[in-house]
């Protein structure tokens, strides 16, 4: 799942998601031609593949009278989107497949013509199947939110596929490294930082850095880019940055590059320099995979990593007694929304000092985090503070805080070229069901679009805390891709001069206030100005590819 680096471009960055197709090459596969017997492939690694084998018995037990059986091949952790429609093109006999990185344009509009088969009367809009037969009022289609699948499981109006994981992008914590030094989960920007620098203190004695990262490729710091604009920039602003289209839905053309010149681009690298800042990084991060990132958290060697809620499935083997040491949270909203709003430079009629922003904000973060009413956080803030804050503010800080990015791309879907689609569909409308889904949430420890509680009542803080993000109040699902006038130029990636890899060109810029691990030289401001330099040099190089044609739609 990690090792796919495109497929965290897409809203729900695949990589985020349970289950890659594997290698589906009938030559390996033990493929059986009985009518009743489906044959399934599904992708070993991120949430592993317990989930399948348990399902097959539900299945064929509640089929039984039928004589419909699953017959699971081996499953294959290096199959790409590509994979999987050459393998359908190729007729491999596989009729269902449980995969990552797909989408279904592609599947049904490109290279190798159609690949999935319509599910849209077959699965979509009948009810999903309970594991005693009986089925369940509404549709599938019902369960899903229209607006994050639509882009991958649909194409054209009909539906081709299904989501069946519900992957979190965020930040993995070591909260044992955080009680030793008697500090808090952070919920903002400043605090995270403030946390990171009391740990630089302790670097030397303790051997404890305060993050740690993978620079091989993978796209979790999508968690970090996002949040913070969406949340600094809000909906609509952050919308044009993926579309690059005006208010009305026209093309920007040649005024593309002006989605790159905004406040929240350069709040969001303010923050994502000091993140990246190589003093505050655990020994080896600019060299490791995504699993070594994932240790160092694990030993304790790290406190922060911008990861997804899956790392805790992928560690559950090698680190068994220290599942209760760490933790997932949301990206912390970013500070600068508070002195925009409330600041004295933001136009607004609060003037607060920076320190109150932060403190106003911290407080209507608490209590959206209580699931309070915005009338009921008012009456407690204007209460605390003296003030008469805006509902419309704080609101705007309710979503930011609520703001959050599923992983979707997990997708199961029937062969065009399966003689079976009729039992196949049958298995997706059971897979739809709120015990499908309970059944892969426990199986996998993630989440399920069809199984929106489970996991609240783990053992697990981890699995607790990453379930309770999408059941919040303020809860506001966004996604990771281009559309558009950029989807047209095909710039998939966030900042195309910067390459695929974000942090790597930051990191490669080596702004750091330490000149030693327990020795401040300069102040925090240098990342707010290396921040402002990077976004010059990106608005300027966007501005002068429009123009000369470098970009240009790919039709033309």
């Amino acid at each position: 799942m990690k090792r796919i680096s495109t497929v965290l471009m897409c809203i729900v960055l695949g990589v985020c998601a349970a289950f890659t197709l594997g290698g589906c090459n009938a030559a390996k596969d033990n493929i059986v031609s009985d009518p009743k017997v489906l044959n399934v492939k599904i992708y070993r690694g991120g949430y592993g593949t317990t989930y399948i084998s348990k399902l097959k018995e539900k299945f064929e037990t509640l089929y039984a009278d039928e004589g419909y059986e699953l017959n699971i091949l081996a499953p294959d952790p290096d199959m790409v989107a590509t994979n999987v429609y050459q393998s359908i093109y190729s007729d491999s006999g596989i009729d269902v497949y449980f995969s990552t990185g797909t989408n279904a344009r592609d599947a049904v509009a490109g290279s190798y013509g159609v690949c999935f088969a319509d599910i849209t009367e077959s699965v979509l809009n009948k009810a999903p199947i309970k594991f005693d037969g009986t089925e369940e009022s509404g549709t599938v289609l019902g369960k899903l939110n229209a607006d994050m699948v639509n882009a991958t499981i649909s194409h054209d109006g009909k539906y081709y596929a299904i989501p069946y994981a519900e992957g979190l992008g965020g930040l993995a914590v070591n909260k044992k490294v955080l009680d030793r030094f008697e500090l808090e989960l952070p919920k903002t920007s400043e605090e995270l930082f403030a946390i990171a620098h009391e740990i630089m203190k302790h670097a030397n004695e303790e051997s404890v850095r305060p993050f740690t990262y993978s620079t091989s490729g993978n796209y979790y710091f999508s968690s970090l880019i996002c949040y913070w604009m969406k949340q600094y920039g809000g909906t609509e602003e952050y919308e044009q940055f993926w579309s690059m289209q005006n208010a009305d839905g026209s093309d920007m053309g040649l005024e593309s590059y002006k989605v790159f010149d905004t406040d929240a681009v350069r709040e969001m690298f303010a923050a994502l320099y000091e993140f990246y800042d190589q003093a505050m990084a655990a020994p080896g991060s600019l060299a490791q995979n995504f699993m070594s990132a994932q240790a160092q958290i694990m030993e304790g060697n790290a406190v922060f990593y911008s990861v997804g809620d899956w790392m805790f499935n992928e560690e559950v083997a090698d680190f068994s007694d220290k599942l209760n040491d760490i933790t997932f949270i949301k990206v912390p909203v970013i500070s600068a929304l508070g002195t925009k709003l409330f600041g004295t430079g933001g136009g607004n009629s609060y003037n607060f000092s920076d320190e109150k922003c932060e403190q106003v904000l911290r407080a209507i973060i608490d209590g959206a985090d209580e699931n309070k009413e915005l009338e009921e956080i008012k009456t407690a803030v204007d209460e605390k503070f003296s003030a008469d804050i805006k509902i419309e503010d704080i609101k705007e800080v309710c979503i930011a805080r609520g703001s959050y990015i599923p992983k979707l791309e997990a997708h199961a879907f029937i062969s065009e070229k399966s003689d079976k689609k009729d039992v196949a569909a049958l298995f997706l409308r059971m897979c739809a069901s709120e015990d499908g889904g309970k059944l892969f949430a426990q199986e996998s420890r993630t989440g399920s679009p069809f199984a929106p509680s489970a996991g609240l009542d783990s053992e697990y803080d981890w699995i607790k805390s990453a379930r309770s993000i999408p059941n919040d109040k303020y809860a506001e699902p966004f996604g990771i891709k281009a559309t558009g006038y950029r989807a047209k130029m095909g710039l998939t990636g966030y900042f195309t001069p910067l390459g695929a890899y974000v942090p790597n060109n930051l990191i490669e810029d080596e702004i750091s206030i330490y000149n030693d691990l327990d020795v401040k030289i300069k102040e925090r401001s240098v990342y707010k100005t290396a921040a402002v330099s990077k976004v010059e040099y990106v608005v300027s190089e966007a501005k002068k590819n429009l123009e000369n044609g470098t970009y240009k739609p790919m039709a033309a």
